[in-house]
């Protein structure tokens, strides 16, 4: 199968998440320093960063200024932008964690769980419960929430990155074809990523085989 090609719009957005794990690593930076830590050029730099301080993404944090040179400004994200919720489910508890844009945590909360019940009504209740605990303590409204992240437990293939046997409310792990697997937890149906080729036929093939 021939490669995508690769659109303006996809290189635009590649190097928008390039300036932004850059400024999340650095905390704060100048355009130059993106410049250099991303590869970038830096008229792209400029156009990128521009792009994000009209979106309040972005902020002018302050100027400073060394021996030599005019001064420079530095740059963050805006914390206040708004907030980022990451949800825990285990097995014995529901943790949820409030951070603002910039990753900095903000508030956190917990509730407990039972392992002997999964229904799928109780685990989004107590989502719901300890969401809602985090944004109290944080002092947050939902209108506030960038968004949520829920991670679930479950085992997951090397290739392909799925789980070939996600739990479900039911207790039971998610059985079908070899084709398909119908995942009740999550209500989707995904097709299967096909195992890497075995050592004997990686070789054949010319390719190295994987790692175990």
């Amino acid at each position: 199968m021939a490669p995508t090609r690769r659109t303006s719009r996809d290189i635009r957005s590649e190097s928008r998440l390039d300036v932004l794990h850059a400024l999340l690593t650095a905390g704060e930076t100048t355009r130059n320093d993106l410049a250099r830590t991303t590869g970038l050029s830096t008229a792209t730099v400029a156009t990128v960063v521009s792009d994000l301080l009209s979106g309040g993404i972005v902020t002018e944090a302050r100027v400073a200024s060394g021996r030599v040179g005019r001064p420079t400004t530095l740059l963050r994200l805006n914390q206040d932008r708004g907030r980022i919720v990451g949800v825990d489910v285990a097995e014995t508890y529901i943790r949820a964690v409030v951070f603002d844009a910039a990753l900095d945590e903000v508030a956190s909360a917990e509730v407990a769980a039972d392992e002997r019940h999964d229904d799928t009504e109780e685990v989004v209740d107590g989502i719901a419960r300890a969401v809602d605990a985090a944004l109290a303590e944080a002092r947050t409204p939902r209108h506030e929430v960038l968004g949520v992240g829920i991670s679930l437990p479950g085992s997951m293939q090397r290739w392909g990155g799925a789980s070939p046997s996600c739990p479900t409310p039911s207790g039971a792990t998610s059985t079908a074809s070899a084709s398909a697997s119908t995942c009740r937890w999550c209500s989707t149906t995904r097709s299967r990523p096909s195992p890497p080729p075995s050592s004997g036929s990686a070789r054949a093939a010319g390719t190295p085989a994987p790692s175990p």
